[in-house]
């Protein structure tokens, strides 16, 4: 969630409890008189603006998820500092003068010397009924109180307002995965590992170890550096883990190096392998929008073109459904609006090396299966695999690949328009992920190759030049 949204829904929450003020300013007022307050009327204001100021900061935030940093720090400050305002009336809402003190007899005679005024009580009758002077501030104790409130506010803040868990790998011939915030800093070394994966809430890494004599095992670290732990071992195809929605499962396959793989379901938080899901030859997996339900593809056998088919299966135990029945569907990833993406193979008869990919969409139950994208393939080249969607479900993250090429595109999920998120080249930038709101692909430069000409960056969704974030580093993923 945008940090914008969630520092929003912390004033929403903060009008509501302020509601309680009210209520003792109806039903007990002397315990408002007795800190001061001589204006409770006040308080229904810093409440009604604090509802006001939040929903603004949760509308923008939403409309402009990725506002720039600057804007969004300055319509913060100004939503929570604007509530407080109405904080001093509350202590001293009247005065007289106009600099907040009474004007002394000496001044007044001068006055009425000089120029024919009328006296002060027949000027104060003639003011308009209701008014006032500009109140001062208050006096030292009450600032004191103003500044804990204020205090307080900007604690509750601070855990809502802090980056998300950034991950990658670094080094070719020892990788290491490396966690910092997002936008790289602060970071620090997780442990020997590659194909690293962080949770949705940040506070977990799953990644692949392998060990001194070659075998691979998945590890869950946790986000804050106090330790790492290893929760499966024979993990086979980790390009392929995925964290559950509400970050308490992470599925990944395991086998023997040759033969079929099993899918599997493990708890982040005992490492316990839950349950086995299917068994074959996989090409992909993801959970449901709820996480109540997996969807994968997986075939029979080894042989290409893969002959696979959709499968969706409960989370918590049941029966697997198969949704597509051609034998040419893979590598799904469930969206939002009930939609799920997926491969489909066409042209294996008529290409002289291969069938190329094109993104369908379909619902949960299968029906509805609808083509996407048409693009253009060319020998030797494979085509998309869908990568991500945004929360809203219009914005999709594409790869397309094929020998010594991988590049990220940008697709409307929508219409299937596409076009690259940098620009067509077989060593290009490379996208792994998307921010939440589809606003930022994270991604990294050189191409899906090894080596060390790699940097992990950030770039438009609606296109432009990367921002490095991480120097001679490679397969970020991050929980924002």
């Amino acid at each position: 969630m945008d940090w914008v949204v969630r520092i929003g829904l912390i004033e929403l929450a903060l009008g509501g409890l302020l509601g309680w003020a009210m209520v003792v300013r109806d039903e007990k007022p002397e315990w408002l008189r007795r800190i001061g307050v001589v204006a409770p009327q006040r308080i229904r204001q810093v409440h009604l603006d604090y509802v006001m100021m939040g929903l603004i900061l949760v509308a923008v935030g939403l409309a402009v998820p990725d506002l720039p940093t600057a804007i969004a720090i300055a319509l913060v400050f100004g939503t929570l500092v604007n509530p407080f305002l109405f904080v001093p009336l509350a202590f001293a809402p009247d005065t007289t003068g106009a600099a907040g003190t009474a004007p002394s007899p000496s001044s007044r005679s001068s006055a009425s010397a000089a120029v024919s005024s009328p006296p002060r009580s027949s000027a104060r009758a003639e003011r308009p009924r209701g008014w006032r002077s500009i109140a001062p501030m208050p006096r030292l104790p009450k600032l004191s109180l103003l500044a804990a409130l204020i205090a307080v506010t900007a604690l509750l803040a601070l855990p809502v307002a802090a980056q998300a868990t950034l991950v990658y790998v670094k080094g070719v011939a020892k990788p290491a995965v490396y966690a910092a915030n997002d936008n790289g800093g602060g970071a620090f070394k997780v442990g020997p590992g590659t194909n690293p994966r962080v949770s949705p809430d940040g506070d977990a890494i799953a990644y692949q170890h392998e060990t001194p004599d070659g075998k691979r095992e998945l590890k869950l670290a946790a986000a804050d550096g106090s330790g790492s732990r290893t929760v499966l071992t024979g993990l086979q195809d980790s390009t392929y883990l995925a964290f559950s929605p509400d970050s308490k499962l992470v599925a990944a396959l395991r086998g023997p190096e040759v033969g079929k793989r099993t899918l599997v379901l493990i708890d982040v938080t005992s490492g316990a392998v839950l349950r086995a899901v299917a068994r074959g030859y996989f090409s992909g997996f993801s959970f449901s929008p709820a996480g109540t339900e997996l969807v994968y593809s997986v075939g029979a056998s080894e042989r290409y073109p893969p002959h696979s088919d959709v499968y969706v299966a409960p989370v918590a135990a049941g029966k697997a459904v198969r949704i597509t029945d051609d034998g040419r569907s893979l590598d799904p990833l469930w969206g939002p609006a009930g939609k799920i993406v997926f491969v489909k193979l066409l042209g294996a008869k008529q290409r002289r090396y291969g069938p190329k990919n094109e993104l369908y969409v379909m619902y949960p139950n299968g029906r509805a299966i609808n083509r996407l994208t048409h693009t253009e393939v060319g020998p030797l080249l494979q085509g998309l695999y869908p990568t991500d969607w945004s929360y809203n479900g219009k914005k999709l993250l594409a790869e397309f690949e094929g020998q010594d090429t991988s590049y990220a595109v940008a697709v409307d999920a929508l219409t299937g328009a596409q076009r690259p998120i940098v620009k067509k080249e077989e060593k290009g930038f490379v996208g792994t992920a998307l921010s939440g709101y589809g606003g930022t692909v994270l991604g990294f430069t050189g191409g899906f190759e090894p080596g060390p000409d790699h940097d992990v960056a950030t770039v438009p969704y609606g296109g432009g030049e990367p921002k490095i974030l991480v120097r001679n580093a490679f397969e970020p993923d991050w929980s924002r």
